[in-house]
């Protein structure tokens, strides 16, 4: 079959959407590293995650395509059917176009959140599948879910795929520091966004301040020590930290 062409337009009776190769933050496109071809050959599936380091979260884009995705997590994937003219977007959070493309879970365990995104709730494989509007399968996918058996806490302005571990805080009084937290399996980032509790053993003298985007700012409130907690995903992660006088 004749590859991925590069458009800038397609044309079937109208414009029906633009398909850019690069990567960017609402539309990641073939040439990305989060496209992976499906399993029939008929075209592909992009993935894409707000809030893990398996996706890069300036532009929402993985990556690559994961391997690895935590249970409990939610994403959204994009299907490029092939055709002669070159490929055609379908997106799982807008109607079906004319050929009334759609993607869907197979395993029970893989349906959608409150937000329409696809979301997976215990490990295995979980398959989904491009759909036309007569019901065929044109295309599908598969990958790994795996529950997290830890979390990597870690400094929010850090920007790559390997996250260094916060082992310990050092605060003065009124200083603010902001931190997010990946699941991981066997010390590897899982893909995946989920939700991430904060608090605090001691809010006297570190309290959470906000709470934005999968980003938790800490504020220093008084001397001593405590711990800075996150959970998620059925683990947590206790780090130690210490306000100076």
């Amino acid at each position: 079959m004749q590859s991925i062409k590069r458009l800038t337009k397609l044309f079937v009776g109208a414009t029906i959407a633009v398909c850019a190769l690069a990567c960017s933050s609402g539309n990641p496109g073939p040439g990305c590293p989060s496209f992976k071809a499906g399993a029939l050959g008929n075209g592909g599936f992009t993935f894409r995650c707000d809030d893990s380091v398996a996706c890069d979260r300036w532009s929402n884009s993985a990556q690559n395509f994961p391997t690895k995705v935590a249970a409990g997590s939610s994403f959204e994937l994009n299907f490029f059917a092939k055709n002669e003219n070159g490929t055609i977007e379908i997106k799982i959070n807008e109607a079906p176009d004319h050929r009334g493309y759609h993607i869907e879970g197979v395993q029970s365990h893989v349906g959608k959140d409150a937000n329409g995104k696809f979301a997976v709730t215990k490990p295995g494989i979980a398959t989904f599948m491009a759909r036309d509007g007569k019901g065929w399968i044109v295309d599908y996918v598969t990958m790994q879910v795996f529950q997290p058996d830890g979390l990597v806490v870690y400094e929010s302005s850090y920007k790559g795929s390997t996250p260094p571990r916060v082992q310990s805080i050092n605060l003065t009084k009124s200083q603010r520091k902001s931190f997010r937290a990946v699941g991981e399996i066997n010390k590897q980032p899982l893909a995946g966004a989920f939700t991430v509790d904060w608090s605090s053993a001691d809010p006297a003298i570190v309290d959470i301040e906000t709470i934005s985007e999968g980003t938790a700012t800490i504020i220093a409130k008084g001397p001593g020590t405590t711990k800075l907690i996150a959970e998620a995903a059925g683990t947590k992660e206790e780090i130690a930290v210490e306000v100076a006088q």
